[in-house]
């Protein structure tokens, strides 16, 4: 049977990032892939040309173009969808984060953007870590095209009351190789995506606590963008089609709308004159602080939650005005920018996922001195949530196995480590541990979180 000359449906359109470095060959590719079930992929190839133009002196001659440049900037758009990418995102975005495992098979990540110490060093600059982005349409093994050293230069997220919440990343990357190996491609059985009514605003005073900001309520839409400026540039010893990226300077603004109530109204005369019971406008700039908190279904059988909170800890008012005639039902909208402060992250995202490693990065990072109070719904604040509090009962430095350990009606057993978990929620406790042979000792325990209690033992 002829084969078909029919062009294939784009359906058979993939793309995803990893890892993968020059001297990987065509068919290999990084071990941490993911796939993105996103959609509209540009690649936003372009090869820049100049005419080579002279002049006889009776009239002017084309000589012809030759190339000078050659990148590419892929873009897409893809929903908030845990474990597949979106993790992955922010990290492309800031540059660093810490993780923690807060139960079994429940991450923790922060991830934040360095505080650059001296701006004015350029020998110091702060890097954004590279990817490489895989583009193929599935109906051959080589049609794969992929894009080394790909930064991401802007991230626009946008909300609706009535739409998934998007994501729509743009990165800079050298221009694609072409005819590679289409990787092997799986996506996870279970998607767990951000659903409309999951996401709200919180928004306030900076000097408030982000537990103390204000719900927005029913809002119409509302998005932000994140957007480095980085450029790319050819240098002395950059091959064609390969161009060194450079990081730019930092722009965030963003905006939402809310249906015009006896509460939200008073957002327009705050920004103009400077407080919700003002009369007269202000020539002062009014800064504020603004949560997105999405708090979706449970992660396994933890009591966690898939979560995602963006914090901004100071914003600018840059506009705030509703529309003063018309028949359809009155809205307000409020647009702003961030403003940085020295010494600290623009903005701190935090994600609950089962996610255990980043798709685009190994190892990690920790920064210890990073401090934040999360406030605002935090699982690890609930007051049935349960943490690991582990016992590590010794004799000297002799670990004892077989001690019994209690809490209330919780009992645990230690192992050959001398060690045993129990799972309490927050709260003040008297934990009694014992064993024959040795004289029982009573242990106060503060649980605020994840801890490790250290009991001594002497023989009877």
């Amino acid at each position: 049977m002829a084969k078909s000359n029919i062009a294939p449906s784009a359906t058979w359109h993939f793309w995803g990032f990893g890892n993968k470095s020059d001297d990987l060959d065509k068919e290999t590719f990084a071990k941490y892939m993911v796939s993105v079930r996103g959609v509209d992929f540009e690649s936003g190839n372009d090869i820049s040309t100049e005419t080579d133009e002279g002049h006889t002196g009776t009239a002017s001659i084309d000589m012809g173009e030759y190339r000078n440049d050659a990148s590419s900037e892929p873009e897409w758009e893809d929903a908030w969808r845990y474990g597949e990418g979106f993790e992955d995102y922010w990290y492309h975005l800031l540059g660093k984060y810490t993780k923690e495992e807060v139960a079994t098979g429940v991450y923790h990540y922060k991830f934040f953007f360095p505080s650059i110490v001296d701006p004015t060093n350029n020998d110091n600059p702060i890097e954004l870590p590279l990817t490489t982005i895989y583009n193929g349409f599935a109906k051959t093994v080589d049609d794969g095209r992929v894009f080394n050293n790909a930064m991401l230069n802007e991230l626009e997220c946008n909300f609706k009351n009535d739409e998934k919440p998007s994501i729509h990343p743009k990165y800079l990357s050298d221009y694609n190789n072409f005819n590679m190996t289409n990787p092997s491609r799986s996506y996870a059985k279970n998607t767990n995506f951000v659903k409309p009514k999951q996401v709200a605003i919180y928004y306030g005073d900076v000097d408030k606590k982000l537990e103390e900001l204000s719900k927005l309520g029913c809002y119409l839409e509302s998005s932000f963008s994140i957007n480095n400026n980085a450029e790319t540039q050819p240098c002395q010893d950059d091959e064609f089609g390969k161009n060194t990226k450079f990081m730019g300077s930092r722009e965030t603004e963003g905006s939402f709308k809310v249906p015009w109530t006896d509460k939200t109204r008073k957002l327009e005369p705050e920004f103009e004159g400077g407080n919700s019971k003002s009369h007269s406008v202000t020539d002062e700039s009014i800064y504020k602080q603004i949560a997105y908190d999405a708090v979706g279904g449970k992660i396994g059988d933890s009591t966690y939650n898939y979560r995602t909170l963006i914090h901004f800890q100071k914003i600018v008012l840059t506009n705030a005005e509703s529309p003063l005639s018309g028949d359809e039902a009155k809205d307000l909208t409020v647009k702003w920018k961030v403003s940085e402060e020295p010494g600290q992250s623009f903005v701190t995202v935090d994600i609950w996922t089962d996610l255990s490693d980043l798709h685009t990065d190994n190892e990690g990072c920790t920064l210890n001195d990073l401090k934040y109070d999360y406030g605002v719904d935090d699982p690890s604040n609930s007051a049935d949530t349960k943490y690991d509090i582990k016992f590590v009962v010794k004799e000297g430095t002799t670990p004892i196995k077989g001690a019994t350990v209690t809490v209330g009606a919780i009992t645990g057993n230690t192992d050959d480590k001398g060690e045993t978990i129990l799972s309490l929620t927050a709260g003040d406790y008297s934990a009694s541990i014992s064993k024959t042979g040795y004289t029982t000792k009573t242990e106060q325990v503060k649980v605020t979180g994840k801890t490790t209690v250290n009991v001594a033992l002497v023989k009877s």
